[in-house]
């Protein structure tokens, strides 16, 4: 559903600039998946490779590395890793929740052990709007984009995210894949100064906001649902840096009166 991005996206660019991030040094990749088998270990092998493979030098990266900010860069080749034909191989050989492991994982190493910017890097890479559509009063609808991607590599990207996440996940072809969105955003302004309380106010604000002035946005209380679980995800890497998300994408995502 249109626009809800506008949660972790926006306000999370604004705090991503404003505020020093807390920084974990966080153990390689077997330790943060040692209780997983050689499958699990395999398809994370596979991920690095891709991820060095599209670290290596490259006029088009340098001339982004000098254009663009650091996270801008890195998340941008996060996109890039999902669509790149080996990601394919990764998808093949494991769940949903645990590609959303995976694919968190390489956004902390890119962010040497930096957690709150793994979040960010999240966030952008599980994007699934290209662009957003604003009603502005006397202008008329003004369209945003969202990702510097290509129509057609947003498309792509977007199709091999992971998307059967719940138990009561939709059984259309795009499932749960923009709660991911959601989840991520939460979590990221969560694990930031402002704290959980900041997190609950701007995306309440920006649900309510959503259906007026957002085209095609409806409030859905499943995205508040999935803000709650990412919001609940921070607080606990923050008590164990190794917490995994998929430990909050189970079970049934509805929204829950308290909190």
């Amino acid at each position: 559903m249109r626009g809800r991005i506008f949660r972790g996206l926006i306000i999370g660019t604004i705090l991503f600039a404003g505020f020093a991030h807390p920084l974990y040094s966080l153990h390689d990749a077997e330790r943060f998946f040692s209780d997983r088998d050689s499958v699990l270990l395999h398809a994370e092998q596979v991920l690095g490779a891709i991820r060095e493979s599209h670290h290596r030098f490259s006029v088009p990266r340098a001339v982004r590395e000098i254009a663009l900010p650091s996270f801008l860069v890195d998340a941008l080749e996060l996109q890039a890793m999902i669509r790149d034909d080996r990601f394919k191989t990764v998808r093949a050989l494991v769940t949903d929740g645990e590609l959303v492991d995976l694919l968190y994982w390489q956004a902390v190493i890119m962010s040497d052990g930096d957690i709150r910017r793994g979040l960010f890097l999240t966030t952008l890479a599980v994007m699934d709007h290209w662009k957003l559509g604003i009603r502005a009063p006397l202008v008329g609808i003004i369209w945003l984009p969202l990702s510097l991607e290509t129509n057609d590599e947003f498309r792509l990207r977007v199709s091999r995210l992971p998307k059967r996440l719940f138990s009561n996940t939709p059984s259309d072809s795009s499932g749960d894949r923009d709660k991911l969105q959601h989840f991520f955003g939460s979590a990221y302004l969560t694990y930031g100064p402002g704290g959980r309380e900041f997190a609950d106010i701007a995306g309440e604000f920006v649900e309510w906001g959503e259906s007026i002035f957002v085209v095609g946005g409806v409030n859905d209380p499943r995205d508040v649902a999935a803000n709650r679980r990412g919001e609940a995800f921070a607080k606990r890497l923050i008590e164990d840096p190794e917490t995994r998300p998929s430990s909050f994408l189970q079970g049934e995502l509805k929204e829950q009166t308290s909190h």
